[in-house]
């Protein structure tokens, strides 16, 4: 293999990783509409899948903990 198909192979892994990344980051956002929240937490829309979750200030979707909403994006960015 010639260093330029080698540099083309990282290429093309490094923009799959960063594109995996970016879809976990933007698909976190979520809320799980439910009368019942035992293990979650409650937000005006409903009750959040994640434990320890923080509501966005819409109550409309959630964030997991250590994470803060970044609704105009529908986003959860890290605080960490």
């Amino acid at each position: 293999m010639s260093l330029y198909q080698l540099f083309n192979v990282m290429k093309t892994l490094t923009i799959l990783c960063l594109l995996g990344l970016f879809l976990a980051l933007t698909q976190a956002m979520d809320l799980s509409l439910s009368d019942d929240c035992n293990d979650g937490t409650m937000c005006k829309a409903g009750c959040c899948i994640y434990p320890k979750a923080v509501c966005c200030p819409s109550g409309n979707a959630c964030c997991p903990h250590g994470t803060s909403c970044d609704e105009p994006h529908q986003e959860c960015k890290s605080v960490i």
